[in-house]
């Protein structure tokens, strides 16, 4: 489970209040969600996602697992009454009935060969899997220490060819206020190895608030899959 620490959560508000990625990732999804139609986001972790479709007038049912990410979104969500938002703390398996809602959103969350099924049964008209491009998975070997690493599969093959997939490019890197403040993230996620250089190389932006930054593209795809209808439902049970 991704683990939510309170280092974390700031570094991506202050990632998302400067990037916006949460609005250009609504952007890149609104295409694919009529809205007359019910939406989940499923893994919200800190809803950002959540929120922004909620202000474009969604019905949103945000979901996770960790309390501390869902905390964060009810503190977001009481400053902004009106927006029609659930918050569900629960995982993806606590959910058994079919077809809860129009559409169900993942981002970058879910083990997909084996769940894709389940996924798929949560929604009436359609299941969007948001992941990286080059996302990999981390498989051990033989129950041991090592590792082996896996392209994510595709999931139109998966669904048995019953959907699309389409790229999309948007910037969602860090900002920071000093560069004490921008050394301390690269040595939290582990690049000390390169710290010096990472640091010669971050952007000026001439932001009073945040005058550093550290571009990142995260390239993605978007896949849009159709949900088990009643014969695929009674073929998997």
């Amino acid at each position: 489970m991704y683990e939510w620490t309170q280092k974390r959560i700031d570094w991506y508000k202050k990632a998302i209040e400067y990037t916006r990625f949460d609005e250009q990732l609504a952007d890149a999804l609104a295409p694919q969600l009529p809205k007359d139609e019910s939406v989940c986001d499923l893994g919200c972790g800190t809803g950002y996602l959540a929120l922004s479709l909620a202000r474009r007038g969604y019905s949103v049912t945000a979901a996770d697992k960790s309390r501390t990410a869902l905390d964060v979104l009810r503190a977001d969500a009481a400053t902004e009454p009106g927006l029609e938002l659930r918050i569900i703390e629960a995982d993806w398996g606590d959910f058994s009935e079919c077809g809860l809602w129009d559409n169900v959103i993942m981002v970058c969350a879910g083990g997909f060969d084996e769940e894709l099924s389940h996924y798929r049964r949560l929604c009436r008209k359609r299941l969007i899997v948001v992941t990286r491009w080059d996302n990999l998975s981390r498989v051990r070997c033989d129950g041991g220490a090592s590792q082996r690493f896996v392209l994510v599969p595709d999931l139109v093959q998966l669904a048995n060819g019953r959907g699309e997939s389409y790229n999309v490019s948007l910037e969602f890197g860090q900002p920071f206020a000093t560069l004490d403040e921008a050394r301390e993230y690269i040595i939290y996620f582990g690049g000390e190895q390169d710290l010096e250089n990472t640091l010669k190389n971050l952007e000026k932006t001439g932001n009073e608030k945040f005058p550093f930054y550290m571009k990142h593209p995260k390239k993605l795809i978007i896949y849009v899959l159709e949900p088990l209808n009643l014969e695929d439902k009674n073929e998997n049970n």
